[in-house]
């Protein structure tokens, strides 16, 4: 329950400070992330405006370090895994 909490704040933390002045303490390599996540995600996702598979706030749960449960998307990654996996799957933003 405790690890729910940390996810949620996690997100709505980043979500606030992407779509704000500060978005620079974010991470490139998050908001590549979001970016990758967010387009991925199941339609009915965005179409609902939370996850089919947590009920999660979208675009909120994009940002937190959970994967999907349904497999939309992996966990997030460290810098260095996320660049490989890019490299890898052929993903530009």
């Amino acid at each position: 329950m405790l690890n729910k909490i940390k996810e949620f704040l996690r997100g709505n933390r980043r979500y606030a400070l992407i779509n704000s002045w500060f978005k620079f303490l974010v991470p490139l390599y998050i908001r590549e992330q979001y970016k990758f996540r967010f387009n991925k995600a199941d339609k009915r996702c965005h179409r609902n405006g939370k996850c089919i598979a947590c009920g999660c706030k979208v675009p909120h749960v994009f940002l937190a370090n959970k994967g999907c449960r349904i497999n939309c998307y992996p966990p997030m990654m460290s810098k260095e895994k996320w660049f490989e996996y890019k490299h890898q799957n052929n993903i530009e933003l």
